[in-house]
């Protein structure tokens, strides 16, 4: 059982209102053109590709098979690779190519992908396919413009490389990746795009593992190994920095060649990973290194593991990381990598605390279900993400693309050892222990709650929404407002959560299931202790159907329900502290350096006549710049950034209509994601000199109007409709919350046209961006139907505020707008 982390974000209440569902049908149209419908029909479909955003290169990925033998036929996907390879042959690094070169990539790879997932309906390109693509993809590595670490430029190198394993013909290309390695410096390192791009290969590695074509190769081409080893003594620098990943995948990946089925190649590989132990042995430089050569010989070649030293590999690694020990009073046994008994007895008073908690809400009597014999549960507490993903799937084997897990085991087996596995949060005040309460309640509900292992309480189905939603109620209880945001959506109907499946997002596991659960504690608890009844006796095929009875039967009291909630306050700042902002010089740079997850704050004065203002961090480390205007900036509420990996981004404020910045004070914030050195901060801004440009003044619009638009930009509050005035021009922003993944936005007119002859000859259209305030020629979505009455669905990629310009040709236009994110 696992969960994402989950960070607070800090939110605008909503009260949610009700919309017909025949409005949104109307205004659906208003997708973005190169979804896959639009390809599906368009007469012209690589045109539409080339000019793709990235929700459209989303979307390819998950075509459907009607569309995909259109849209993916052998026929346009031999043309695209045509026009790639002419787009290839005449780029010359500049941006607009390198956006056409990354469109036609990720369409291509949407192309296998689809196809490798329903081979049986749609089959599998030709071999001549896969050799002119592979041609293509060592015709772009090998240009002298492919080492560019723009940012669009990075992006179609990264569409390239990592095309090597869709099409499975990395024995063609194997030679110009390694070379790309060679490029890897100090400056590149801090690309963190231009450094995936590179481990692409290593990605392949992987994916060819099996691959007789590749082992052959290898055979062919020893130096290729040995050129790996190289690499990885030449960087030994970069162990220390943001691409370490880059130089332990080398060893990695040469360790699952062990599966190659020539003996040859095994030798070489051993020799070669014996050497490296040699120069990274356990506690020495790299234990990256180490670890990722004793899981693959624990996998490939175990019969090496004691000439290597490696037979005690996995006792020999939990003694080193894990040297701190401390049983509670009670199940829990805390093992740490860093903590000290203070801490411990912390943690153990939390772990007591909620176990108290548990037993009073779920009545268990602190009776275990039958043939349970977890009696203890081992907290394993990693010290951060990064020793988290490096030591405990090796350890333990868990996956570790989330914030925690709980391995429960077979608890009818009396030598059973149950665990969770957690790692600190490096981002909290004090010592705090990632999802501590959420894991250990899933320990708590299998012991007394749930009999049998996971695989039981999963088999019969309508579990998944108790098992996330009643650890979540258990640690948030009445204060999940991601979870009661989310719940004015609508998004669910009981009986559809109570159907949930792991195979599902995560807001609908963790937060819809937390919603289910909350309403029955409060509502119905004699459904709850019915049910407890059930999965303590092992009846889960009748949990599986009073759960769906549960859900038809209160379905609309639920959703009545939902409506009720409200969110508990938020700080304004973490630990509610004031910071201290200095002033910033217009076209004067400053130098800064600071720790991992500290942060400085700045403002600058904007003049009126402003023309341009740009905002650009550059230097060593990994330092993340935001900004806002009118408002101290954090890097959880701002209004712009341009967030990468590094310490290198740049934030261009777009002018308002009338072409001059607005005028006013902005605040700047510079954030240590990382560790941060040299990094210089500029504000540079051009002002126009007013002495040779007086008069003219700014009159009314088109159409005889009188007055001038507020530019200044509206913030909307999601379920909360407000009425504007529209002469010309209006902006409008909207917050996005964390984990919400679309947004909604209605434009209505406020008065029908025959009660106002103004409204009538107004024509108002609706333009959306998430990184920049958009334009008629610079938006990620438009909505330009003729009138007042504008309709978009946006997809966002992380939270933050959305950009809206209202557009007015006409009459002054009175309408109302609603907006919505889920």
């Amino acid at each position: 059982m696992t969960i994402m982390t989950n960070l607070n974000t800090f939110k605008h209440s909503a009260l949610a209102i009700l919309l017909s569902s025949c409005f949104y049908t109307s205004q659906a149209s208003a997708a973005s053109t190169c979804e896959i419908n639009a390809l599906y029909t368009s007469q012209n479909p690589l045109l539409t590709v080339e000019s793709a955003d990235l929700d459209c290169r989303n979307e390819w990925f998950s075509a459907n098979v009607t569309h995909a033998q259109t849209v993916f036929s052998d026929h346009l996907v031999e043309q695209a690779q045509v026009r790639l390879l002419n787009e290839v042959n005449s780029y010359r690094g500049e941006p607009n190519q390198a956006v056409i070169i990354n469109n036609l990539g990720e369409f291509i790879r949407a192309a296998y992908y689809v196809r490798s997932n329903n081979k049986q309906q749609l089959g599998e390109f030709s071999d001549a396919l896969d050799l002119k693509l592979a041609q293509t993809i060592n015709a772009f590595i090998t240009s002298p413009y492919a080492i560019n670490y723009g940012h669009e430029q990075s992006s179609a190198l990264k569409s390239m490389t990592i095309m090597v394993d869709n099409i499975r013909r990395l024995p063609l290309t194997m030679a110009n990746q390694l070379a790309l390695l060679n490029h890897l410096t100090p400056e590149s390192a801090e690309h963190t795009r231009f450094i995936e791009s590179m481990n692409d290969l290593f990605r392949a590695m992987s994916g060819h593992t099996g691959n007789d074509d590749f082992y052959s190769e290898l055979v062919k081409h020893p130096e290729y190994l040995h050129q790996l080893e190289q690499f990885i003594y030449d960087n030994e620098w970069a162990l220390e920095t943001n691409a370490s990943f880059i130089v332990s995948n080398a060893s990695r990946e040469m360790g699952r060649l062990l599966a190659s089925p020539h003996k040859e190649t095994k030798q070489q590989v051993l020799s070669i990973q014996k050497n490296l132990l040699k120069r990274y042995p356990l506690g020495g430089k790299s234990d990256k290194i180490w670890v990722g050569i004793a899981e693959m010989v624990s996998h490939f070649a175990p019969d090496q593991a004691e000439s290597m030293g490696l037979n005690n590999g996995k006792a020999q690694l939990e003694a080193l990381v894990m040297p701190f020990t401390y049983p509670c009073d009670g199940p829990a046994i805390v093992r740490a990598q860093k903590m000290d008994q203070s801490q411990a007895l912390e943690v153990c008073a939390t772990l007591n605390e909620k176990e108290a908690d548990f037993h009073q809400i779920v009545n268990s009597n602190g009776v275990p279900v039958a043939d349970d014999h977890n009696d203890n549960v081992e907290v394993i507490v990693f010290d951060s993400n990064s020793d988290y993903v490096t030591y405990s799937s090796f350890l333990f084997g868990n996956t570790t693309n989330n914030g925690g897990q709980y391995l429960e085991g077979n608890p009818s087996n009396p030598d059973n050892k149950a665990r969770f596995v957690a790692y600190r949060n490096e981002y909290a005040d004090g010592f705090s222990i990632l999802n501590l309460e959420h894991e250990y309640v899933h320990y708590l509900d299998g012991r007394f709650n749930l009999y049998g292992d996971f695989g039981d309480v999963l088999r019969e189905g309508n579990t998944v929404w108790w098992l996330e939603g009643f650890a979540e109620y258990m640690h948030y209880k009445e204060g999940y407002n991601a979870a009661i945001e989310l719940g004015k959506t609508h998004t669910y109907s009981l009986p559809e959560v109570m159907a949930t499946t792991y195979s599902h997002d995560t807001n609908r596991i963790y937060r819809w299931g937390y919603l289910a659960v909350r309403f029955l504690m409060d509502n119905h608890p004699e459904e709850v202790d019915q049910l407890l009844v059930l999965g303590r006796n092992n009846n889960f095929k009748a949990w599986a159907q009073k759960s769906q009875t549960i859900g038809q039967q209160y379905n609309q009291e639920f959703v009545a329900w939902l409506d009720t909630l409200e969110t508990t306050s938020q700080p304004t700042t973490p630990g509610g502290k004031e910071p201290i902002v200095s002033e910033l010089a217009l076209n004067t740079s400053i130098t800064l350096e600071g720790e991992k997850h500290s942060g400085q704050q700045f403002y600058i004065d904007i003049p009126e006549f402003t023309r341009s203002l740009e905002l650009s961090i550059q230097g060593k480390g990994d330092a993340d710049l935001y900004a806002s205007f009118d408002r101290v900036a954090y890097y959880y509420d701002h209004d712009f950034t341009s967030f990468s990996h590094g310490s290198n981004e740049h934030v261009t404020i777009a002018p308002q209509a009338n072409g001059y910045i607005k005028a006013g004070r902005y605040y700047i914030s510079i954030d240590g994601r990382e560790a941060f050195s040299n990094v210089e901060l500029l504000a540079k801004a051009e002002v126009e000199n007013q002495s040779s440009n007086q008069g003219g003044g700014q009159g009314g619009g088109q159409g005889g109007n009188a007055g001038q638009d507020d530019l200044a930009p509206v913030v909307l509050t999601t379920d909360e409709p407000i009425n504007l005035d529209v002469i010309n021009t209006r902006y409008l922003a909207f917050y996005v919350p964390e984990g919400k993944e679309t947004v909604r936005i209605w434009v209505t007119p406020t008065t029908q046209k025959n009660e106002n002859q103004t409204n009538h000859l107004s024509n108002v259209d609706l333009y959306a961006a998430q990184s920049h305030w958009p334009t008629p020629e610079q938006h990620d979505a438009a909505s330009r139907y003729t009138g007042n009455q504008e309709f978009i669905e946006l997809k966002v990629n992380q939270n933050g505020y959305v950009h809206f310009m209202l557009s007015n040709n006409g009459n002054k236009a009175e309408v109302a707008v609603y907006t919505t994110a889920y």
